[in-house]
């Protein structure tokens, strides 16, 4: 498994970090609900703000999480989606965990999960995720044949209520199963903290 001082060194160097800026850039094109303010921010300040998470994350105190804001836009007639908005810097960091924890629970997702893969080829040099329309809807619809094959019955879910629901404890241990990385080290040290965000 995986080296933790590694893994660390790699989530705090400049290249992951600007990569994380660029795929937020582009992740956000086409999306219904994202903060145009953050983005014209990281396009016109991504040298100044990576320059100064670099210096964050090596200071004695270590980086600390910044103050993010929910709104609800209407889901249905019934209920509100719940969009929680992150500070650029928290959204970048959050970003360069999941560049460096999916190089290593890429292949553990395969048959546990339909989630979005990471991307290939040329698309992968913009984009973090696979395409969702072109490739990762057919993987779950395929998915979701493979379970009916398999299963008597099937639970038709609100993923997102989901989403919000599972515990930062239960996700960190998880994560740490999967990796092997011990309790103290530095970089879930830092996952733990940037999950940990006042709204």
């Amino acid at each position: 498994m995986p080296n933790h001082y590694q893994m660390y060194r790699s989530l705090r160097s400049k290249k992951v970090l600007e990569q994380a800026c660029l795929y937020l850039d582009q992740g956000v094109r086409g999306l219904r609900f994202f903060d145009h303010a953050e983005r014209e921010y990281l396009l016109k300040y991504k040298k100044a703000i990576v320059q100064e998470l670099l210096q964050e994350l090596k200071s004695k105190e270590g980086y600390k999480t910044k103050t993010a804001y929910a709104y609800f836009p209407p889901k249905s007639e019934l209920c509100n989606r719940r969009m929680l908005c992150l500070h650029p810097k928290d959204h970048i960091l959050r970003t360069a965990f999941v560049i460096v924890l999916s190089k290593y629970l890429e292949k553990d997702l395969l048959e546990s999960c339909y989630a979005n893969r990471r991307a290939k080829g040329d698309y992968s040099d913009k984009h973090l995720l696979a395409d969702f329309a072109d490739e990762s809807w057919p993987n779950f619809c395929d998915w979701q044949k493979r379970c009916a094959r398999r299963y008597n019955f099937m639970i038709r879910t609100d993923i997102t209520s989901f989403y919000d629901s599972v515990s930062h404890q239960y996700f960190i241990d998880r994560i740490k199963e999967l990796t092997g990385l011990p309790n103290n080290c530095g970089f879930i040290t830092l996952f733990r903290r940037i999950q940990e965000v006042s709204i």
